[in-house]
């Protein structure tokens, strides 16, 4: 026997988590397209992710009151190799240009951060899970600096996400 109010429950919740490992397949592809266009490699994104995961993994054995979990860790890791995924909207061969850039120029570049934060933004409102919100506030602020001299924000301290300065050291 099964309750039609249950059945309908868990196939609702079914077809949400697949949306959610969709968004997950979308945004590491893109994240690799991102990583190619910007003359960077898999490898990167690879280290990246193994270098998010023990960092979070040492602050959680050694820094209890952070409130790191077995779970946020291993998003923390997974989402890092997304961290440059607004590397798509950089027009063509200009991450590749080499040399000095412009000021102009290094505005574009910078954007990638706004871009990527609004990319993830976009799925969290359709999908509201606590994964795209931590990579949102990821892609977003891992280039804010401890001193306040960052992009997009120009956030300092712990105004900067945990998971931002995780991989920021990371990356």
């Amino acid at each position: 026997p099964v309750l039609r109010e249950e059945l309908e429950l868990r196939l609702k919740s079914a077809r949400r988590l697949l949306r959610l490992e969709d968004h997950d397949q979308l945004l590491t592809s893109l994240a690799s397209f991102a990583a190619v266009q910007s003359g960077e490699t898999d490898v990167h994104l690879k280290r990246t992710r193994e270098y998010c995961t023990a960092i979070a993994k040492d602050l959680m054995a050694n820094e209890q009151q952070l409130g790191l979990t077995d779970e946020l860790v291993t998003d923390l890791g997974n989402i890092s190799v997304m961290h440059d995924v607004g590397k798509i909207c950089v027009p063509d061969g200009l991450l590749q240009k080499g040399g000095n850039y412009s000021q102009k120029e290094q505005e574009i570049i910078q954007d990638h951060t706004t871009m990527g934060g609004q990319l993830f933004q976009a799925l969290y409102k359709k999908a509201s899970s606590s994964f795209l919100q931590l990579g949102y506030e990821m892609v977003l602020s891992h280039h804010e600096k401890w001193d306040g001299s960052g992009y997009p924000q120009g956030l300092a301290g712990e105004e900067i996400p945990l998971s931002a300065r995780i991989l920021a050291l990371a990356d």
